[in-house]
């Protein structure tokens, strides 16, 4: 089997757009959503397990706690456990939260406005940015399936996945000029080597387009 490109890993900027543009309008939380994971590049397990209270709309920036940790045995279990009780929902976000790091970052102007807009409309007892059922954390799973049905609206030819808008996201902020290590810093990277992907990507799309510039 070939090896995948990692071109293949993201979306081009028109496919992007396209992708954006698929989302419907009327609907405020997956326009919020989407554009986190797209525009902020967050994962889908951080748009999951996102709280209210880590979301400063003042100073526009958002605490993204317990990404990253050291896992222990009752979390890996309930990660792996095909359903979960709405109790063992919120056991599982307990445990994510107290045992992963956290990382801060601003909003970005592309998000901030939906973001905003879908937070005037939360119950004002919601615990979470983006609840399930019964107010409980949705899945991940829950998000690919939202994010698939939009990259299949937008008419790209491939299967779009979350973490493809997240290396999208690390693209074009290579693209911006952001340098490796405020890419890495906002995406979370704990290695430098993991957001190499995007600069290179970024020079070799810039190579590209130079290929087929005629001056005179």
């Amino acid at each position: 089997m070939a090896k995948k490109s990692k071109f293949d890993m993201m979306l081009s900027a028109d496919e992007a757009r396209a992708f954006f543009g698929a989302i419907p309008r009327p609907d405020k939380r997956k326009m919020a959503m989407m554009s986190l994971l797209l525009f902020n590049g967050l994962r889908a397990s951080e748009v999951v397990h996102l709280e209210v209270g880590d979301v400063d709309l003042n100073s526009e920036w958002i605490n993204i706690v317990g990404s990253k940790g050291v896992r222990t045995e009752e979390y890996r279990r309930l990660k792996n456990m095909k359903s979960l009780t709405i109790p063992e929902k919120w056991r599982l976000h307990e445990l994510r939260r107290n045992s992963g790091k956290t990382r801060s970052i601003p909003i970005l102007n592309e998000a901030l406005p939906y973001l905003r807009e879908y937070m005037r409309t939360l119950p004002q007892d919601s615990k979470l940015v983006f609840p399930g059922r019964y107010g409980a954390p949705m899945t991940v799973k829950n998000i690919e399936s939202m994010v698939k049905i939009v990259g299949a609206n937008a008419g790209i030819n491939r299967v779009v996945l979350p973490h493809m808008l997240r290396h999208t996201c690390g693209s074009l902020l290579a693209e911006q000029g952001w340098d490796m290590v405020k890419i890495a810093d906002f995406l979370g990277h704990e290695d430098l080597r993991t957001t190499r992907i995007y600069v290179n990507s970024s020079r070799e799309s810039l190579q590209r387009a130079a290929q087929t510039v005629k001056l005179l």
